[in-house]
Protein backbone atom coordinates (compact mmCIF):
# COMPACT_ATOMS: atom_id res chain seq x y z
CA UNK A 1 0.00 0.00 0.00
CA UNK A 2 2.78 2.38 0.63
CA UNK A 3 4.31 1.71 -2.81
CA UNK A 4 0.92 2.50 -4.55
CA UNK A 5 -0.22 5.84 -1.92
CA UNK A 6 3.38 7.04 -2.44
CA UNK A 7 4.72 6.39 -5.13
CA UNK A 8 7.75 5.12 -4.04
CA UNK A 9 9.75 2.08 -4.08
CA UNK A 10 9.72 0.00 -0.64
CA UNK A 11 13.37 -2.07 -0.09
CA UNK A 12 13.20 -5.91 1.09
CA UNK A 13 15.82 -7.74 2.42
CA UNK A 14 15.71 -11.70 1.92
CA UNK A 15 12.04 -11.07 1.46
CA UNK A 16 11.14 -9.05 4.00
CA UNK A 17 10.93 -5.31 3.96
CA UNK A 18 13.96 -3.43 5.45
CA UNK A 19 12.11 -0.45 6.80
CA UNK A 20 15.56 1.16 8.31
CA UNK A 21 16.17 1.63 4.65
CA UNK A 22 12.80 2.68 3.74
CA UNK A 23 12.61 5.21 5.94
CA UNK A 24 15.89 6.35 5.92
CA UNK A 25 15.43 7.30 2.14
CA UNK A 26 12.11 9.03 2.44
CA UNK A 27 11.80 12.51 2.00
CA UNK A 28 9.95 14.61 4.53
CA UNK A 29 6.51 14.46 3.04
CA UNK A 30 6.70 11.10 2.98
CA UNK A 31 7.91 9.94 5.84
CA UNK A 32 5.09 11.81 7.17
CA UNK A 33 2.08 10.70 5.10
CA UNK A 34 3.53 7.16 5.85
CA UNK A 35 2.70 6.95 8.95
CA UNK A 36 -0.67 8.38 8.17
CA UNK A 37 -1.72 5.56 5.81
CA UNK A 38 0.15 2.80 8.89
CA UNK A 39 -2.83 4.61 10.96
CA UNK A 40 -5.28 4.34 8.34
CA UNK A 41 -4.92 0.66 7.82
CA UNK A 42 -4.49 -0.55 11.77
CA UNK A 43 -7.34 -2.85 12.18
CA UNK A 44 -7.30 -2.23 15.67
CA UNK A 45 -8.67 1.34 17.66
CA UNK A 46 -6.14 0.11 20.73
CA UNK A 47 -3.08 0.13 18.29
CA UNK A 48 -4.63 3.37 16.85
CA UNK A 49 -4.18 5.20 19.58
CA UNK A 50 -0.55 3.79 20.71
CA UNK A 51 0.49 4.23 16.77
CA UNK A 52 -0.64 8.30 16.92
CA UNK A 53 0.43 8.51 20.91
CA UNK A 54 3.81 7.34 19.69
CA UNK A 55 4.28 10.00 16.46
CA UNK A 56 2.94 12.87 18.89
CA UNK A 57 5.46 11.41 21.17
CA UNK A 58 8.30 11.42 18.85
CA UNK A 59 7.47 14.68 17.43
CA UNK A 60 7.48 16.68 20.89
CA UNK A 61 10.92 14.52 21.56
CA UNK A 62 12.48 15.66 18.48
CA UNK A 63 11.47 19.25 18.53
CA UNK A 64 9.46 19.24 15.24
CA UNK A 65 7.06 21.46 14.52
CA UNK A 66 4.40 19.00 13.49
CA UNK A 67 1.33 17.60 15.49
CA UNK A 68 -1.95 14.80 14.77
CA UNK A 69 -5.25 15.36 13.87
CA UNK A 70 -7.80 12.38 14.29
CA UNK A 71 -6.88 10.41 11.38
CA UNK A 72 -3.26 10.93 11.84
CA UNK A 73 -2.49 13.39 9.43
CA UNK A 74 0.41 15.53 10.35
CA UNK A 75 0.11 19.32 10.00
CA UNK A 76 2.58 22.16 11.50
CA UNK A 77 2.49 22.96 15.18
CA UNK A 78 3.25 26.47 15.38
CA UNK A 79 1.70 27.47 18.33
CA UNK A 80 -1.34 26.73 19.77
CA UNK A 81 -3.29 29.48 18.50
CA UNK A 82 -1.91 28.72 15.26
CA UNK A 83 -3.34 25.01 15.56
CA UNK A 84 -6.72 26.71 17.01
CA UNK A 85 -6.98 28.70 14.33
CA UNK A 86 -6.30 26.79 11.75
CA UNK A 87 -9.02 23.43 12.75
CA UNK A 88 -11.83 26.47 13.35
CA UNK A 89 -11.02 27.52 9.74
CA UNK A 90 -11.26 24.26 8.19
CA UNK A 91 -14.07 23.39 9.97
CA UNK A 92 -16.09 26.70 9.25
CA UNK A 93 -14.84 25.85 5.55
CA UNK A 94 -16.58 22.21 5.98
CA UNK A 95 -19.94 23.76 7.57
CA UNK A 96 -20.07 26.08 5.13
CA UNK A 97 -20.33 24.52 1.65
CA UNK A 98 -16.45 26.01 0.43
CA UNK A 99 -15.00 22.40 -0.75
CA UNK A 100 -12.83 24.48 -3.47
CA UNK A 101 -11.44 26.87 -0.43
CA UNK A 102 -10.95 23.82 1.74
CA UNK A 103 -8.86 21.87 -0.99
CA UNK A 104 -6.62 25.10 -1.32
CA UNK A 105 -6.27 25.83 2.48
CA UNK A 106 -5.01 22.40 3.34
CA UNK A 107 -2.64 22.02 0.70
CA UNK A 108 -1.16 25.39 2.00
CA UNK A 109 -1.22 23.67 5.59
CA UNK A 110 0.81 20.47 3.53
CA UNK A 111 3.03 23.25 1.73
CA UNK A 112 4.04 24.35 4.83
CA UNK A 113 4.74 20.90 6.59
CA UNK A 114 7.55 20.91 3.94
CA UNK A 115 8.65 24.16 4.40
CA UNK A 116 7.34 25.40 0.75
CA UNK A 117 6.18 28.93 1.92
CA UNK A 118 5.69 30.11 -1.38
CA UNK A 119 2.86 27.43 -2.20
CA UNK A 120 1.64 27.76 1.39
CA UNK A 121 1.01 31.32 1.18
CA UNK A 122 -0.54 30.99 -3.06
CA UNK A 123 -2.80 28.48 -1.41
CA UNK A 124 -4.33 30.37 1.54
CA UNK A 125 -4.80 33.20 -0.78
CA UNK A 126 -6.20 30.85 -3.49
CA UNK A 127 -8.24 29.95 -0.33
CA UNK A 128 -9.76 33.08 0.82
CA UNK A 129 -10.64 33.96 -3.11
CA UNK A 130 -12.69 30.52 -3.52
CA UNK A 131 -15.14 32.45 -0.66
CA UNK A 132 -14.91 35.71 -1.76
CA UNK A 133 -16.09 34.61 -5.41
CA UNK A 134 -18.46 31.91 -4.13
CA UNK A 135 -20.30 34.45 -1.55
CA UNK A 136 -19.77 37.37 -4.18
CA UNK A 137 -20.08 35.71 -7.35
CA UNK A 138 -16.77 37.80 -8.93
CA UNK A 139 -14.15 36.60 -11.15
CA UNK A 140 -11.45 37.49 -8.84
CA UNK A 141 -10.30 38.55 -5.26
CA UNK A 142 -8.88 42.06 -5.69
CA UNK A 143 -8.70 45.43 -3.02
CA UNK A 144 -11.22 46.95 -5.88
CA UNK A 145 -13.77 44.13 -5.76
CA UNK A 146 -13.61 44.49 -1.74
CA UNK A 147 -14.06 48.10 -2.04
CA UNK A 148 -16.95 47.77 -4.34
CA UNK A 149 -18.45 43.89 -2.57
CA UNK A 150 -17.81 43.94 0.61
CA UNK A 151 -17.73 47.03 1.97
CA UNK A 152 -21.75 48.50 1.17
CA UNK A 153 -22.92 44.90 2.78
CA UNK A 154 -20.86 45.24 6.04
CA UNK A 155 -22.22 49.49 5.99
CA UNK A 156 -25.91 47.94 5.23
CA UNK A 157 -25.67 45.89 8.49
CA UNK A 158 -23.24 47.29 10.74
CA UNK A 159 -24.13 50.97 12.35
CA UNK A 160 -21.83 53.31 15.08
CA UNK A 161 -18.83 51.64 15.79
CA UNK A 162 -18.84 48.52 14.90
CA UNK A 163 -19.33 50.09 11.10
CA UNK A 164 -16.54 52.34 11.66
CA UNK A 165 -14.28 48.80 13.19
CA UNK A 166 -15.41 46.53 10.04
CA UNK A 167 -14.80 49.36 7.85
CA UNK A 168 -11.30 49.03 8.91
CA UNK A 169 -10.63 45.80 9.00
CA UNK A 170 -12.13 45.49 5.09
CA UNK A 171 -8.89 48.25 4.75
CA UNK A 172 -6.45 45.77 5.99
CA UNK A 173 -7.68 43.00 4.55
CA UNK A 174 -7.65 45.04 1.23
CA UNK A 175 -3.61 45.24 1.98
CA UNK A 176 -3.51 41.37 2.90
CA UNK A 177 -4.82 40.86 -1.20
CA UNK A 178 -2.50 43.11 -2.07
CA UNK A 179 0.93 41.38 -0.53
CA UNK A 180 -0.65 38.24 -1.39
CA UNK A 181 -0.29 39.56 -5.55
CA UNK A 182 3.39 39.62 -4.71
CA UNK A 183 3.94 36.01 -4.45
CA UNK A 184 1.40 35.25 -7.20
CA UNK A 185 2.86 33.97 -10.65
CA UNK A 186 2.80 36.14 -13.68
CA UNK A 187 3.41 34.70 -17.26
CA UNK A 188 6.81 35.56 -18.51
CA UNK A 189 8.15 36.61 -14.70
CA UNK A 190 10.48 34.49 -12.75
CA UNK A 191 9.20 32.69 -9.46
CA UNK A 192 9.07 34.74 -6.56
CA UNK A 193 11.61 34.13 -3.69
CA UNK A 194 10.03 32.73 -1.22
CA UNK A 195 8.78 34.20 1.59
CA UNK A 196 10.97 33.73 5.27
CA UNK A 197 9.19 31.25 7.27
CA UNK A 198 8.30 34.02 9.91
CA UNK A 199 6.41 36.12 7.26
CA UNK A 200 4.64 32.84 5.56
CA UNK A 201 3.58 32.05 9.00
CA UNK A 202 2.38 35.67 9.94
CA UNK A 203 0.98 36.00 6.77
CA UNK A 204 -1.41 32.36 6.47
CA UNK A 205 -2.63 33.72 10.30
CA UNK A 206 -3.90 36.66 8.63
CA UNK A 207 -5.42 34.68 5.68
CA UNK A 208 -7.19 32.39 8.25
CA UNK A 209 -8.50 35.38 10.21
CA UNK A 210 -10.08 36.25 6.94
CA UNK A 211 -11.43 33.18 5.86
CA UNK A 212 -13.01 32.71 8.92
CA UNK A 213 -14.45 36.30 8.84
CA UNK A 214 -15.94 35.51 5.50
CA UNK A 215 -17.20 32.31 6.06
CA UNK A 216 -18.91 33.22 9.77
CA UNK A 217 -19.98 36.57 9.20
CA UNK A 218 -23.62 36.83 10.20
CA UNK A 219 -24.28 39.71 7.41
CA UNK A 220 -22.53 37.76 4.42
CA UNK A 221 -24.77 34.57 5.27
CA UNK A 222 -28.01 36.48 5.98
CA UNK A 223 -27.68 38.47 2.33
CA UNK A 224 -27.13 35.16 0.81
CA UNK A 225 -30.06 33.54 2.10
Amino acid sequence: MLQVELGVKVPTFFDEVDWDAFFLKLELRDLLDSLTIAYSVANRDGYKQTLRGFVERALREENLQYTTDEECGLHPYIDAAFQQARVSAIASLSEHGHGAALASYQGGMNALVNDDTLTAVRSVFDAAESVFKQEFGVARLGKSEIDKNLAPRLRAYYSDRASDAGGRLIAAFGEWVNGAHSYRHADGAPEPTPPPRELAVAFITAGTAWIRWMTDTNFLQSAST
